[in-house]
């Protein structure tokens, strides 16, 4: 194919892709594999796709995932994957400065079931703030700033719920 590329040629079965790219041209690729969450980036300036990372932190299969880059560059990665006990929302930042992904935290402690259908996490990035939005029954959001993520673990009102997430 004219102006493709090949990002994953395992013969584990790829799902739910998502790509962004940030105002540069620089880019993630984004991708549930079995029970890792896969992304690589690409470099405009060298017009290639580094390394796959798996950036999910368990072994169980992993649903939803959602990706958000923000003009500098910087990206925020949701999924949902069991805890053990239920179906749990989990998050990753890339820190465009130092070029890492932050190991992935869980952004509730509920038994109840985190939603699994298509739609039902969405994430917003703008530089040190980001936003994790998903359904539990009910709405919730988790805000990070100030180098921590904010308690997910209520319902947020529509007024806490950042734009860019209630206009997806």
């Amino acid at each position: 194919m004219v102006g493709s590329s090949l990002l994953e040629s395992d013969a584990t079965s790829t799902s739910q892709q998502r790509i962004a790219y940030d105002a540069n041209g620089n880019g993630f690729a984004l991708w549930a594999e079995g029970s890792d969450v896969i992304v690589r980036r690409y470099d405009r300036s060298t017009d290639s796709w580094g390394t796959a990372t798996v950036i999910d932190g368990l072994g169980t299969t992993v649903s939803s995932p959602d990706l958000a880059v923000d003009a500098q560059g910087n990206a925020v990665a949701a999924w949902v994957q069991s805890d053990g006990t239920a179906q749990s929302l989990y998050a990753s930042r890339y820190d465009a400065a130092t070029h890492t992904w932050s190991a992935p935290q869980s952004l509730e402690s509920s038994s109840t079931a985190v939603g699994t259908t298509a739609g039902s996490v969405s994430v917003a990035i703008n530089g040190s703030v980001a936003a994790v939005g998903w359904s539990q029954n009910v709405l919730y959001a988790a805000i990070y700033t100030g180098g921590a993520w904010a308690d997910g673990n209520r319902s947020a009102r529509r007024a806490e719920v950042p734009r860019c997430l209630r206009l997806r």
